[in-house]
């Protein structure tokens, strides 16, 4: 056995094996973790667009609607318009900048437990008299708007009341 051996005991190649294996661990936690993050992020950004709703409906004259859409790059994004009723708002027709992009296409968002497909846009007024919900588009006493990711994450609007609230 030679004393000025310069090469690995089979106690550091395990050593080092394991601290390997606990940074890989903690990268693919870490992962799951954004995932979490960005349906927790969409959820709040709805939650804005929603007290974003309800102030420019206070401030203008005509009231504003807030459209949750899917855009044909599949991903989610929230507009405002201007209209005069839930029938000329139902028109609105998004654009490639007309809003602000809440999420990518690794999130789903459901309204009332139907995904929002590829096209397909949500329309939530909100009444200047009382604060409730447009009527129109909520025939129930409330809706749910839920985020998908690698976790859910659920928005409940109380139609009657114009409340909200996460769960």
């Amino acid at each position: 056995m030679k004393l000025n051996n310069k090469g690995f005991s089979l106690v550091e190649l395990i050593i080092c094996v394991t601290i390997l294996a606990l940074f890989s661990t903690m990268a693919v936690m870490g992962l799951g973790y954004m995932n979490l993050a960005n349906s927790k992020k969409c959820v709040s950004k709805i939650d804005s667009g929603l007290m974003t709703l309800k102030s420019r409906n206070m401030a203008d004259s005509k009231r504003t609607y807030m459209h949750l859409y899917r855009y044909t790059d599949n991903n989610y994004y929230i507009a405002f318009s201007q209209a005069d009723n839930y029938t000329e708002a139902s028109s609105f027709t998004p654009a490639d900048d007309s809003g602000e992009m809440i999420a990518n296409n690794k999130i789903t968002i459901s309204y009332n437990d139907t995904e929002i497909a590829a096209g397909d846009c949500i329309h939530i007024g909100i009444n200047k008299k009382d604060g409730s919900f447009d009527e129109e588009p909520h025939h129930e006493t409330t809706s749910t708007i839920k985020v998908t990711g690698s976790s859910t994450q659920t928005l409940k609007l109380v139609t009657a009341t114009g409340k909200y609230f996460k769960e």
